[in-house]
Parts: C-alpha cells; sequence; structure tokens
C-alpha cells in the first residue's frame, strides 16, 4: 500500500470524520494543499434518523455504513429505503469533491485528478470505493489507516496520523517545506527580501498604473456605450425601413379600395338611374307591365345593365351595358326565345363595358 501511495500521480486524500471532511492534495507524492469542508458522518446520521430505524444509534449508524454502506447486495428488498437515504447524502459528499477538484485543478494548473483515497472516522465504509467511481469517474480507493499501517485499532484520528506521515516523508525525502516539527518553517515568500522587493515593485507598478488604466477603462465604457448607440440607431433605421414598407402597402390598400367603393358608387348609380327610368316609363308611357316584367328579368339573369329606357310608338329602346362579350348575345336569345321581336346595334367595347343599343316592338 505505501508503494502504491508514493507513485507518482495526482492524489486527494479524503478522511470523513463526524462533523467534517478532511482533503489533502497531493501531486506526484508531495503535498500541495489541504481543505476542510464542514458537515460529515453527522450529516448522514441526521438523514438516516429521519426513517427512524428501530433501536437507530450512533452505534447502530456505525455499523450500518462501515458493514452495509452503499452495496446494494447487502440490503434487503425491504431496506432499500435506507440504501437510497445513504446513496443521496454521499451524492451531496460526491458535489462538494467535485468543486474542491475543480478549484484545487484550477489553482495548481493540474488537468486530471489520477486517484482518490478515502476513509472515514469509523473506518472504510462498505461499497463507497465504487459508487464515487461511478459518479466521478476517477478511480477510488478505500484508506483504512489502522489495518493498512498495522495500528492494530490504536484511538488515533486520522487527521493526527496523515500529519505524522507527512512528517515521515519530510525526513525521509528531505523536504522541510511543510513542517509537522515543533520548530519554525521558514518565511512566507513575501517575508523574505525577495518577497519584499517583489511586493514592493507590485505596489510601486500599480501605482504608476493607476491613471492609465483609468483611462483605458473610461476609454473602454465609452467605446461600449458608442456601440451600443449605433447598435440603437441601426435598429431605428431598419424599423423606420420596415414602418414605410409598411405605410405603402397600406397606401396602396387603400387606394384599391377607393376604387372599389368608386365602382360601387356607380353601379349604385346605374341602379337608382334604372329605377328611375322604369318608374318614369311605366307611369309616363303606360307599357304593359307584364312585358317590362319579363324583359327586367331576363336583363337580370344575363346581368346586362340598362342606361336608358325609352317608349315610342310601341318600340322599346334600352341602352345597355356588361361586363362580360356573351352577356348582350345571350340577352337577346333569351328575349328572341320568350316571344319578342327584337333588334340591336352593334356591340363596342368601352372603358371595360360591352355597350349596345337593343330595340324590341311590341
Amino acid at each position: 500500500m505505501k508503494s502504491k501511495i508514493l507513485k507518482k500521480a495526482n492524489d486527494i486524500f479524503v478522511v470523513i470524520l463526524f462533523d467534517k471532511i478532511f482533503l489533502t492534495y497531493y501531486s506526484d507524492g508531495d503535498l500541495i494543499g489541504m481543505t476542510t469542508i464542514s458537515g460529515g458522518l453527522d450529516k448522514i446520521y441526521e438523514s438516516l434518523a429521519e426513517l427512524k430505524i428501530k433501536g437507530y444509534d450512533e452505534e447502530l449508524f456505525k455499523k450500518l455504513i462501515t458493514k452495509k454502506g452503499l452495496s446494494i447486495g447487502k440490503y434487503s428488498s425491504n431496506e432499500l429505503i435506507v440504501l437510497e437515504k445513504l446513496k443521496k447524502s454521499f451524492s451531496k459528499i460526491a458535489s462538494y469533491l467535485t468543486q474542491e477538484i475543480n478549484k484545487i485543478k484550477d489553482k495548481y494548473n493540474i488537468i486530471d485528478i489520477d486517484r482518490i483515497f478515502i476513509t472515514s472516522e469509523y473506518g472504510d465504509i462498505e461499497g463507497i470505493g465504487e459508487y464515487l467511481e461511478s459518479v466521478l469517474d476517477i478511480q477510488v480507493n478505500n484508506f483504512e489507516f489502522y489495518e493498512k499501517y498495522n495500528l492494530d485499532r490504536l484511538p488515533i484520528d486520522p487527521f493526527l496520523f496523515l500529519g505524522m506521515l507527512e512528517t515521515h516523508y519530510a525526513y525521509k525525502f528531505d523536504n522541510q517545506e511543510y513542517n509537522f516539527s515543533q520548530f519554525l518553517r521558514k518565511p512566507t515568500f513575501f517575508y523574505r527580501p525577495s518577497g519584499i522587493f517583489l511586493l514592493t515593485s507590485i505596489i510601486v507598478l500599480l501605482a504608476l498604473s493607476a491613471y492609465p488604466l483609468y483611462l483605458f477603462i473610461n476609454g473602454k465604457i465609452f467605446e461600449n456605450k458608442n456601440k451600443f448607440l449605433n447598435s440603437e440607431i441601426s435598429n431605428l433605421m431598419k424599423t423606420n425601413i420596415k414602418l414605410n414598407s409598411d405605410l405603402k402597402k397600406l397606401q396602396k390598400q387603400a387606394n384599391s379600395l377607393d376604387k372599389r367603393i368608386n365602382l360601387i358608387k356607380q353601379e349604385i348609380s346605374y341602379i337608382q338611374s334604372f329605377i328611375k327610368d322604369v318608374y318614369k316609363f311605366k307611369f309616363s308611357y303606360l307599357p304593359k307591365s307584364q312585358e317590362l316584367v319579363d324583359i327586367t328579368y331576363l336583363m337580370n339573369k344575363n346581368k346586362v345593365y340598362a342606361k336608358i329606357i325609352k317608349y315610342n310608338n310601341g318600340i322599346y329602346e334600352i341602352k345597355v351595358f356588361s361586363y362580360k362579350e356573351t352577356n348582350i348575345p345571350n340577352l337577346v336569345k333569351d328575349l328572341t326565345d320568350n316571344g319578342f321581336s327584337v333588334d340591336f346595334d352593334k356591340i363596342e367595347y368601352k372603358n371595360g363595358k360591352y355597350n349596345s343599343i337593343i330595340r324590341i316592338k311590341e
């Protein structure tokens, strides 16, 4: 196990204590950082307490996670609710680990974490390696301090043991960078002469660059405002073009409606004139009513309209028009078929209408 841990790789050691989670990060065998996350086994203990398991206490909880843990084969069908609770709790721990892994990768420019070694205050958690591997896609190994290092279950905290182990490595490999002895470590970088010089240089550089930086930022702000205003102007111009186009379409529709209204007015005028002529004809010249009704019916049937009706010496002279070339000939045929003596002038096409004069003898 010792040679396995000392292998050159990017490793994370995770110790889940009762009230916290302790993480240490190694890169190629060197300790590069430590993190403590609040909340550990206590959160899982409280989550399982919600199930109101008979005789549930800390001792039963300890046996549950070390003997059954996250191994589905250790649970009966009526115990699967306990497994689901455990998975939900450990999924939160996996989420915390993912966040810390991303932080450490960004901070130390590490491409990938190769292995995770994990244990708890109670020892190995059954099935946690397989579960975390499936979630994190990273090789996960249990790390039982007592058994792997033959401590015979001495009452030693894994947190303290990690410190002892790192002290041992520091002396073995002559690396005092991380010092767990009673002696003071060497000053941190910014308390050394080189660090003080660098810090002073940075402060002077920041002071000298403050005004140019202000001008640069101010220029960027105005540049962004200018871009925004230009964009707004462009959008307004596009909107204006669209509105002008819509206005032209509406004007075209209005013109079309005006033409249609004028046409309808003309037709109404023709009808009114026709009614007046019929009235005048009927009461001034006293034509035969049935003949007039028949003539009117056939004209309506063939969509032929009268402009002027005259009656003189037993002859009806009617100036007519239609919108189709065949309507007037069809009217003449119908009148002839109904016993009228009909005669008509040549049909002329003018202003979109077919015009003629029909003469009907009584």
